[in-house]
C-alpha cells in the first residue's frame, strides 16, 4: 500500500483549476491509474480521467440531471 503525501500548493483563485501550472503538474505527477474529475473544465490535465459536469459546452463523459429551480 503507498502512503500519500500531501502537498500545500499556493495559488490565486481561478475558475479553471488545471489552467495553474503548479497544481496541474502536481495532479499529472501524482495520479496512477484512472482519476474521477468531478468538475469537468475547458482545461484537462494529461492523466486518464473520467470527467463529469454540469456544463455541456465542456468536454466531458457524463452529464447528470441538472435541478430546475
Amino acid at each position: 500500500m503507498k502512503i500519500l503525501q500531501f502537498d500545500h500548493i499556493r495559488s490565486a483563485l481561478h475558475r479553471y483549476i488545471f489552467s495553474m501550472k503548479a497544481i496541474r503538474q502536481s495532479v499529472e505527477q501524482t495520479c496512477e491509474g484512472r482519476a474521477l474529475n468531478v468538475f469537468a473544465s475547458q482545461n484537462q490535465p494529461a492523466v486518464e480521467e473520467a470527467r463529469n459536469g454540469l456544463n455541456p459546452a465542456m468536454p466531458a463523459f457524463f452529464f447528470p440531471l441538472r435541478p430546475s429551480f
